[in-house]
C-alpha cells in the first residue's frame, strides 16, 4: 500500500497510486498530519468553498504521487507514505488565497 514507484511501474500495482495518503510510517507521523490537515484544509476551504477545495486537494495528491512515481521508476529502494505533496500543496494554495485576499482587502479599504 505504500508509495513504492518502482512496484508501480515494473510490477504494475497500480492501486498503490490511490493507498499511499493511507499508510503512515508511525503514530506521531499520522497525527501530524491530521493535525495539519485539520488547520491548513478548514482555512482552505473557508476561502474556496468545499467543491473547489475537494478539487485542489485530489489534483494535488494525485500530481504529487504521478511525478513521484516517474521521477523515482527506477529507484528500487525509494518509498514514500503519507500525504507531502497533497500537504504541502494545501499550504501553497492557502498561502496564495491569503495573499489574494490581503491585496483586495488593501484595495477595497485604500478607496
Amino acid at each position: 500500500m505504500i508509495l513504492h514507484p518502482c512496484s508501480i511501474v515494473r510490477q504494475k500495482e497500480y492501486y498503490r497510486l490511490f493507498t499511499a495518503d493511507l499508510v503512515h510510517n508511525d503514530v506521531l507521523h499520522l497525527a501530524l498530519n491530521e493535525i495539519m490537515l485539520f488547520v491548513f484544509c478548514s482555512r482552505l476551504e473557508a476561502f474556496t468553498g468545499s467543491a473547489k477545495f475537494v478539487f485542489v486537494y485530489f489534483l494535488s495528491y494525485f500530481a504529487g504521487v504521478v511525478i513521484t512515481t516517474v521521477r523515482h521508476r527506477n529507484q528500487f529502494k525509494f518509498s514514500s507514505a503519507g500525504l507531502p505533496g497533497a500537504l504541502w500543496d494545501v499550504c501553497s494554495a492557502l498561502l496564495f488565497y491569503s495573499l489574494k485576499r490581503s491585496r483586495s482587502m488593501r484595495r477595497f479599504s485604500a478607496g
